[in-house]
């Protein structure tokens, strides 16, 4: 059975959408649903006074948010499984803290998406906002688990203190993508802005073309990079088209930051070398 909530407020404010997981939501009765208390700005409102709740049983096991979808911060917080589907943009914090489950946007993401995520997997269908699957400011964990698929453009810091997991951005990433990251994959078909790398001590980003090249970083080699097709055919068959040549897996490496303890790579892709 999918449950759907049509969002339609009557004031543009922020709707705190944490406690609407679907590992909650889908056992909830409908009156208690209906009576569940959200932050509405700075007041509390009864989610049935928010958006209108209907129920599809002929459907497979999911909840869908549509309508005002902008204006919700927190969607899938700390959602730890089942299927959450957004029918357009959706705001700051989405997946945040995530551990398991599927989380699919279809729409634009605000900052914060996947911050912090342990597990589970994350697509959006349009362009992600800054610190995608990053770290909270101040905190030295980012995304340590899980899947992000991005088919559009990325902003700053994407990646930033990654631990493992995957980010995969289909379209260009901002400025200092792979900040201080620890582990994990990060991978930008388009072109990657100034700083990429800074202070990342493990870890792979792998790109088509980097603004600067960071003076931290060595270029060690050109080589066919053979995992990375299996990872190029994984994500054609999730929507983020990889460019033809890249099937070729003809990457320059290099090694890096010095800064720390030089054991990051950069991947990026050459025509020749």
């Amino acid at each position: 059975m999918r449950v759907s909530l049509e969002f339609r407020l009557a004031e543009s404010l922020p709707v705190n959408a944490s406690s609407l997981t679907p590992d909650l939501v889908l056992g909830m009765p409908e009156t208690e649903l209906h009576k569940t208390c959200l932050d509405y700005g700075n007041t509390t409102r009864e989610l049935g006074s928010l958006c209108r709740i209907s129920y599809d049983a002929g459907v497979e096991d999911s909840l869908l948010f549509c309508g005002d979808t902008h204006f919700l911060h927190r969607a899938g917080f700390h959602m730890s499984g089942g299927r959450l589907e957004i029918d357009g943009p959706i705001g700051p914090l989405a997946g945040a803290e995530m551990s398991g489950g599927e989380l699919l946007v279809k729409g634009d993401a605000d900052d914060g998406l996947g911050l912090a995520m342990t597990g589970g997997r994350i697509r959006v269908e349009g362009n992600a906002g800054n610190r995608l699957g990053g770290a909270y400011l101040g905190k030295s964990h980012g995304m340590s688990g899980g899947t992000i698929i991005v088919t559009g453009n990325a902003g700053t810091e994407a990646g930033m203190r990654m631990h493992r997991g995957l980010v995969a951005v289909g379209g260009d990433a901002g400025d200092l993508a792979g900040l201080e990251m620890r582990a994990g994959t990060l991978l930008i078909t388009g072109d990657i802005g100034r700083s990429c790398g800074l202070g990342m001590q493990r870890g792979s980003i792998v790109g088509g073309r980097c603004v600067e090249v960071l003076p931290g970083f060595t270029r060690d080699c050109c080589m066919d990079w053979h995992w990375l097709r299996l990872l190029f055919d994984h994500l054609n068959k999730n929507g983020v088209i990889v460019p033809v040549g890249w099937q070729h897996c003809v990457f320059s490496r290099y090694s890096g930051d010095a800064t720390g303890i030089s054991r990051g790579e950069i991947l990026l892709y050459e025509t020749e070398c």
